[in-house]
């Protein structure tokens, strides 16, 4: 990992709990929530174009049924920066689109190279148990990290063998009403400047280290990338 890009991120660290705190959300996507109770997460620095280049989804891991109050609250406490999906397809948004803050962590585009994608691309956390496990030891994959049984009709297991996408297993699937927004949300940052052959999942850009979106996704991300040019044509 480049000597440059653990400088940003220490800088980022301590930037979020120091100078670059925001006041005002100006920029936002029009179906956003902005919560009022809760402070708006700090940026380390501005896009280029004012505005995300790519996009990077997630998902909450063990957090199946995490509230946007409790995402929020958590990604201000750790010094995160994303747009939260919760569970009935309500996108959280607090912070302005015209700044980066950290989402993905070790991260390199496969398409152009670069390191730190945060710097470029928005993160869009959708509340999701992910890839699941048998945290309970019953011999069944049907738990969260947090040992958060799954029932079987919101699971999907399989195998996604494509060039960036490497996922399988069982995963809690995404509600349709996150999916919904998901697409909704990307056709929007899409129409408005971001570059659609730039939308990830998070394993896409951190291979061997994250497994988000997986399964997770009703299609594969090259079919979800398709979808969303689709619609912006």
């Amino acid at each position: 990992f480049p000597s440059h890009d653990i400088h940003w991120l220490k800088k980022g660290r301590k930037l979020v709990g120091d100078i670059m705190k925001e006041s005002e959300v100006e920029k936002k996507y029009p179906k956003a929530v902005v919560l009022k109770d809760v402070p708006l997460m700090a940026r380390t620095g501005t896009y280029k174009n004012k505005f995300p280049e790519g996009i990077i989804v997630h998902f909450t891991a063990g957090w199946r049924n995490q509230k946007p109050k409790d995402a929020i609250s958590y990604a201000n406490k750790n010094g995160h920066r994303y747009i939260f999906i919760a569970e009935d397809g309500t996108v959280v948004q607090q912070f302005d689109l015209s700044g980066y803050g950290p989402h993905a962590g070790i991260s390199t585009c496969p398409v152009t190279k670069r390191s730190d994608v945060a710097r470029f691309y928005i993160g869009i956390e959708v509340a999701c148990g992910g890839r699941l496990e048998d945290a309970d030891k019953d011999g069944q994959a049907d738990d969260t990290y947090f040992k958060l049984n799954v029932p079987q009709d919101q699971m999907r297991t399989g195998k996604i063998n494509n060039k960036w996408q490497k996922s399988n297993g069982t995963y809690e699937i995404f509600t349709p009403e996150q999916e919904k927004s998901l697409i909704d949300l990307c056709v929007w940052l899409c129409q408005n400047g971001t570059n659609p052959d730039l939308i990830f999942s998070h394993e896409e850009v951190s291979p061997g280290r994250k497994n988000d979106v997986g399964l997770s996704l009703s299609m594969t991300m090259d079919e979800f990338r398709d979808l969303i040019k689709s619609k912006i044509s």
